[in-house]
């Protein structure tokens, strides 16, 4: 008999416990006691960011260094990592072909400067021959017709000399940019720095600006980060760093295109290349936080995002209401790390319940 009521006192227990762990993760929807463990925040006005952080390095300024004529290439004099002063001969074109080409036009403006003279002869005396026969002409209509074939065979003569005209003032320009290339074909230097890359080797032909090889100039530096495209940087409102305390205000660089492609081609990752303004602080191969403001908000309903809650693609909140909290729907704005914009739904002052 003893032994029966220590057990049923056992089995009172374990239900009283069993029903004490289930009565804890119990959490009503719309009404439960505040008290002191209820973490709660006032609706305020404020202003509000949506701001994108990336992580930026230092680095120094890449140049592109090209040819401004298709070349052949014939010397390349450096190589990656090399380290050269502004001015300094990097590549030179094969001169030979520059000069092969110079000659050839010659040649040309030379036959046509013949043909040009052999064709006037030619003109002279078979105008006098149209001469003699409109002269012997027995009647009206056989004049007509002479001078009608006199006529045409001018026109065509002139646009014969028009076209010759045409084609050596071309040539005249070609020899003068050929000539220029050859003058000063070698490539030099823009700047002081290193040799990041090199894009072409000796025999290669080079279209006008293609990229040759690539400077690092160490005495410019920029911010470098993952790529982002033109419209994410057209859509930011502010582009600025962090760098520790201090905020420096940033300027997009130009996308060198080719690079792109190139970079794209051989599965690197081509990075966007931010300027300071006033000029960047920091030494090379430090970093920095960028941020992209892609949205903002002045003067706005603020409240922590945890006390905001999504069902079925619908936002609501808890309004603390007395000793009771009631759900409420409400329409989102800009959200930043810590706080969301409330557009409609609460009002100034009210206390909303925190999630965590």
């Amino acid at each position: 008999m003893k032994k029966r009521g220590l057990m049923f006192l056992l089995m009172l227990m374990i239900l009283g416990l069993a029903g004490c762990g289930q009565q804890a993760r119990e959490i009503p929807e719309l009404l439960s006691p505040v008290g002191a463990t209820m973490d709660t925040a006032a609706v305020y006005r404020g202003n509000l960011e949506n701001v994108r952080v990336l992580e930026a390095v230092v680095a120094p300024r890449s140049q592109a260094v090209c040819f401004t004529s298709d070349v052949l290439l014939g010397e390349m004099l450096v190589s990656p990592g090399d380290e050269v002063e502004a001015g300094d001969i990097l590549a030179r074109p094969d001169a030979s072909e520059t000069q092969g080409a110079i000659a050839a036009l010659d040649q040309e403006a030379a036959s046509l400067a013949e043909t040009a003279a052999y064709e006037a002869q030619m003109r002279e005396i078979d105008m006098e021959l149209y001469q003699l026969n409109l002269d012997a002409a027995p009647n009206a209509d056989a004049r007509y017709e002479i001078e009608t074939e006199m006529l045409l065979y001018d026109q065509e003569y002139q646009n014969d000399v028009s076209a010759r005209e045409s084609r050596l003032e071309a040539i005249a320009a070609e020899k003068a940019e050929l000539e220029k290339a050859l003058a000063g074909g070698e490539l030099l230097a823009p700047c002081r720095g290193r040799v990041a890359t090199v894009c072409a080797q000796r025999g290669q032909r080079l279209a006008a600006y293609e990229t040759v090889c690539v400077i690092t100039d160490e005495d410019d530096l920029v911010l470098q980060s993952a790529y982002l495209t033109p419209s994410e940087l057209a859509g930011a409102l502010e582009i600025y760093a962090l760098a520790g305390e201090t905020r420096l205000k940033l300027i997009p660089e130009a996308v060198d295109e080719a690079e792109y492609r190139r970079s794209a081609l051989r599965g690197a990752q081509y990075p966007s290349a931010f300027s300071v303004e006033g000029g960047c602080p920091m030494q090379i191969g430090e970093t920095a936080a960028l941020c992209l403001v892609t949205a903002r908000a002045e003067n706005a309903l603020l409240v922590p995002v945890n006390s905001v809650f999504t069902e079925n693609g619908e936002s609501y909140v808890y309004v603390v209401e007395g000793e009771s909290r009631v759900r409420r729907d409400v329409t989102c704005g800009v959200r930043g790390a810590a706080e969301i914009e409330i557009t409609f739904g609460l009002e100034e002052g009210e206390t909303v319940y925190v999630g965590e």
